[in-house]
């Protein structure tokens, strides 16, 4: 649900509807030219920022944070004392060596997004509950990556996403994955003869509902949310479902 005044439009989540158990994970990027990390990362392609979040508690906005920043002391010393200091004001120094710094600080966290502040975004449409990891910026985007257990999740991320597609350039969101929290999984290989499309579109596909019972999600809104077409989708889907069937039934 969106809605709208003169010269610009705002996103606001369903209501919540009643619930399945689990936590979901969900993975995006932004990109902007007027947020200061996103400028310097993509001017410097060698450059990692890892930010920290600091909520003083559940239903606190985001304001503090720490950010470590993985670069050489030259290049990081002049971006920390020239535009950082001019955009977040003092800040204090945690640690640091010859290839990165940790430094703390205390004012708002990412400047807003094209009238959209992600941190906050996310925290409306997950609930203050949302679980954050790290936030990483590199080469001029910004990727957030949380687990919820909000059994709304899903459906308000899929809302948000479509929401976004609206209001972005395609290039600007970019949604990496939707799917039940598995951390033991990042130790295990990809699926045997899957390319990486269509594990991406695969995994997309599961966790928006894809294959549900009573199916969440159409090709044309899955298409919409990675920004390819339809018929593309649906070519890595059947190309990846026929790979793990024979894989399966085949199997010796």
């Amino acid at each position: 649900m969106e809605t709208s005044s003169v010269g610009k439009s705002t996103f606001i989540p369903s209501a919540r509807p009643a619930a399945v158990a689990g936590l979901q994970e969900f993975v995006f990027k932004v990109r902007s030219d007027d947020n200061l990390l996103c400028q310097f990362t993509r001017e410097q392609p060698e450059v990692r920022i890892v930010l920290n979040l600091l909520r003083g508690d559940a239903r606190a906005k985001v304001e503090k944070a720490i950010f470590t920043i993985l670069a050489d002391r030259q290049t990081r010393t002049r971006f920390l004392t020239g535009h950082f200091a001019k955009r977040y004001g003092t800040f204090e120094v945690l640690s640091e060596d010859d290839a990165y710094a940790s430094v703390e600080v205390s004012t708002a966290v990412l400047t807003y997004y094209q009238r959209h502040d992600p941190i906050q975004a996310t925290l409306r449409m997950l609930g203050p509950e949302t679980i954050f990891h790290p936030v990483v910026v590199e080469g001029g985007y910004i990727t957030i990556s949380v687990v919820s257990p909000n059994p709304a999740g899903i459906a308000a991320f899929n809302a948000f996403t479509k929401h976004m597609r609206q209001v972005v350039p395609a290039d600007d969101f970019k949604l990496l994955h939707v799917g039940e929290y598995q951390p033991e999984l990042r130790f295990r290989g990809r699926a045997a003869g899957l390319t990486a499309r269509q594990v991406e579109v695969l995994k997309l596909a599961i966790g928006m509902g894809y294959y549900d019972d009573k199916r969440a999600i159409t090709l044309e809104e899955i298409a919409h949310a990675l920004g390819v077409s339809k018929a593309a989708v649906h070519k890595r889907l059947q190309l990846a479902e026929n790979i793990l069937i024979r894989s399966h039934f085949e199997a010796p």
